[in-house]
């Protein structure tokens, strides 16, 4: 897939019923994207049978888009993840 020209999306980041809207750009790393969304995703309003043990790590979460998962070095366009996309995360337990 050739690179194209960045432009800003507004993307939405989803666990369950809770929803998160986040802008970035569509050549965002998602390891970036998933720093941000540590910091801003509400996790204290996720299901209470995820035990969540202090700070989420990066290692914790897993991202998939049209039921392909995203890797960290991935960026956005190389999944077609484009202007009012949903993103799906899922959230493993701190063993």
């Amino acid at each position: 897939v050739q690179k194209p020209k960045e432009k800003k999306i507004r993307i939405i980041i989803r666990n369950g019923i809770v929803d998160l809207k986040v802008e970035t750009t569509n050549l965002c790393p998602m390891k970036e994207l998933t720093e941000h969304i540590i910091k801003k995703f509400p996790f204290d309003r996720i299901d209470k049978s995820i035990k969540i043990s202090g700070q989420i790590k990066d290692s914790q979460l897993r991202f998939f888009h049209y039921g392909k998962e995203i890797k960290p070095n991935d960026l956005l366009y190389m999944l077609q993840v484009d202007d009012e996309s949903i993103i799906l995360m899922m959230i493993r337990q701190d063993i």
